[in-house]
């Protein structure tokens, strides 16, 4: 049962709601750069939808709804769903601001999925910063160690999760790089005029006579 705040403290408080609908929905309603924290934990994949060979509990998904995360069977598509909504997160969230998606790795039949590291690189293409990893031993939740794939196969039964952690950073004022204007180069006269009393005194040419060739009288 949720209980607003407003019950609990008074009605001057703020009402708390919750909203049972699809989070990007709620997100497009949402003011840019508004949200101070974002704590999540999305599906981990279809993962819900496979038979539990370690415990044997019955199968217990979130919803049958075709546009639920945990309901696509493609893990790239999973991905791809996944990143449109971590990047209406980023819009909302203000500079300097964290969220923190609660994650598992995967693993079907013989091939492993590291969901949390896939998470990773797709928060850093949208502008996220990784602040840090914190593991999360879940082994009383889980409460078995069972080995996996015996006689055949060894395989880790994992018990541990993934919280990670991303900033959102704070905007860097953009440093104009474009070539400076060339300076105009002012000489000083001072310095020009010190330089002309230095330099030695150039004597003129002299003037030298060049005489015309006369010509010399034909005989007749």
């Amino acid at each position: 049962m949720f209980q607003s705040i407003s019950e609990v403290q008074g009605s001057t408080a703020q009402t708390n709601k919750l909203y049972n609908e699809n989070c990007l929905d709620t997100m497009h309603r949402m003011d840019d750069e508004s949200i101070d924290l974002v704590v999540t934990s999305p599906p981990y994949w279809d993962i819900l939808n496979q038979k539990r060979t370690a415990d044997g509990k019955i199968i217990r998904n979130y919803s049958d709804d075709l546009e639920d995360l945990g309901n696509i069977p493609n893990y790239d598509e999973f991905l791809k769903d996944l990143k449109d909504v971590y990047t209406e997160i980023f819009k909302i969230l203000k500079p300097g601001a964290r969220c923190i998606a609660v994650v598992m790795d995967i693993r079907k039949k013989d091939k492993f999925y590291p969901l949390h590291e896939d998470q990773t690189r797709i928060m850093r293409e949208i502008g996220f910063e990784l602040d840090e990893y914190v593991i999360w031993d879940r082994q009383r939740d889980y409460n078995n160690m069972k080995t996996l794939g015996y006689p055949y196969v060894y395989r880790f039964n994992r018990v541990h999760e993934f919280i990670c952690i991303y900033l959102k950073a704070r905007e860097v004022p953009i440093k104009d790089v474009r070539s400076p204007k060339p300076k105009k180069l002012v000489a000083n006269k001072a310095v020009v005029n010190k330089v002309a009393k230095k330099a030695p005194a150039v004597r003129p040419a002299k003037k030298v006579a060049v005489k015309k060739p006369v010509k010399a009288k034909k005989k007749v």
